[in-house]
Parts: structure tokens; sequence; C-alpha cells
């Protein structure tokens, strides 16, 4: 019967530096991803912000599994693969940030005050109410 301290040993750090873990590749590209959907509503939904904070997590979490592989805590061909996931990231990173300097330049202009009101037109002509009167130039 295994020890639990061997658990937690090998949870924080301290077990056995011979035995060898593979990074959860899917995690690294699960935060992307979600990052990704985030951030393209984000003009539409205001989830850009959020989307980011997913791209720099994502990011983070292929940098610590980076660090592992360099470390020799994960087999050598993992190496590469973290290595892709880790420039993933990064591109989402990058993406969420230009898409974040669209959404910035879209609010200086005056876009998401027209947007606003459109949709709480719409709203209120779907519950019934009257419909807005047209914008003016």
């Amino acid at each position: 019967m295994a020890d639990g301290r061997d658990d937690l040993d090998e949870l924080f750090g301290g077990g056995d530096a011979s035995a060898t873990t593979t990074p959860p590749p899917t995690r690294v590209r699960a935060l992307v991803i979600a990052g990704f959907v985030l951030t393209v509503l984000g003009p539409t939904c205001f989830t850009g912000v959020p989307g980011a904070g997913l791209a720099l997590w994502a990011w983070y979490r292929a940098d610590e599994d980076l660090a592992r592989a360099e470390a020799g805590a994960l087999p050598p061909d993992a190496e590469t693969a973290v290595r892709k996931e880790r420039r993933l990231a990064f591109a989402g990173v990058v993406f969420a940030m230009v898409l974040l300097v669209v959404q910035l330049s879209l609010f200086a202009r005056g876009v998401y005050d027209a947007y606003v009101d459109l949709l709480a037109g719409l709203l209120n002509l779907a519950l019934g109410g009257e419909a807005p009167p047209p914008p003016t130039p």
C-alpha cells in the first residue's frame, strides 16, 4: 500500500526526481481555445478582457510546463510538444491584445454607445414595447 506522503511529495515537487510525468496538453490548449472564443466575442459581447486573461493564464501554464520539461521532470519527447503549446499560447495573447486595441478604438469612436442603444431598443421591442426611433446622424 502506497504511503500518502509519497503522493504529497509528488504533488509539491518533493518526490523522486527520476519519476517523469507528462503534462496534460489539453489544459493549455483548452485555455487558449476558451480565451480565443471570448476574445473574438469581445467586441460584441464585452468579453475581451476575460479572453485576454485566459490567454495570459494559458501562456503562464505553458511556461511552467516548459520549465518542468527543461528541468528534466518530463520525458524528453514532451519538450517539443510543450514548446508548441507555449507558442500557441503566445499567439493567443498577441491575438487578444490586438483585438483589445480594436475594441478600445471602437469604444473611443462612440460605436459602443450606438450599439448599446440598438440592443436596448431591440430588447424593448422584444418585450412588447415601442420600436426605437431611428438613429440621428
